[in-house]
């Protein structure tokens, strides 16, 4: 990676981290037998993927606004989640209310209980207090910022590159209703997995 492409040579190490990335998650597919002992590293790229996310989101990794808009959808695939949720989420709502009343991302909604089962549930149920910025944030993009709301769109559609064979008929389902919804102003979708399988709007 050319120095003059990162604000910051530190990056280079981010860089590295990121095309481990992919090489740790095919190689199982190559080489079965390495399955059981990459896991362990395909867990801490994982953890590595939203930490960089973060970082990203806070401070743009490249000079280049182009490459940080690919970088973005790249980390998006090993995140497991468009990283543009992270501005509404956290830099506009959390960083704002900072685990007080208000903030979406807040630990301890209910309870202040440091335990496995707290921290296994955490991510379930932020994620029901965390789609309202969400969902707002991307009708003010669709409403008022055209190239920002393509942005959106290009990440949700990012997710579908690892599709396999097996999960690929899912992952399609999940990639259209996230399409649906988006592009009907936030509008709740619902996915029928019954034949023929297919997406809808809630009706109520």
């Amino acid at each position: 990676m050319a120095p003059m492409l990162l604000r910051y040579s530190a990056d280079r190490r981010t860089m590295a981290w990121a095309l481990a990335m992919p090489l740790v998650a095919l190689a199982p597919f190559a080489w079965p037998s390495l399955a059981t002992w990459l896991w362990p590293l395909s867990c801490y790229l994982a953890l590595s993927a939203g930490v960089i996310a973060h970082n990203h989101n806070h401070c743009q990794t490249f000079k280049s606004k182009r490459l940080n808009s690919i970088f973005g959808q790249w980390l998006s695939i090993f995140y497991g989640y468009p990283t543009f949720a992270w501005v509404p989420t956290h830099n506009l709502n959390h960083h704002k209310f900072v685990n007080r009343a208000g903030d979406a991302t807040i630990t301890w909604r209910y309870t202040n209980r440091h335990n496995f089962p707290m921290a296994f549930a955490f991510p379930f149920i932020a994620a029901v207090f965390q789609s309202t910025p969400t969902n707002e944030y991307i009708r003010k993009a669709r409403a008022t910022k055209p190239a920002l709301y393509r942005e959106i769109i290009r990440q949700y559609d990012q997710e579908g590159v690892l599709a396999t064979p097996v999960n690929s008929s899912y992952n399609e389902l999940v990639i259209e209703a996230g399409r649906k919804s988006l592009l009907a102003g936030g509008r709740e979708v619902v996915i029928d997995y019954a034949a023929p399988a297919g997406v809808k709007f809630r009706e109520y």
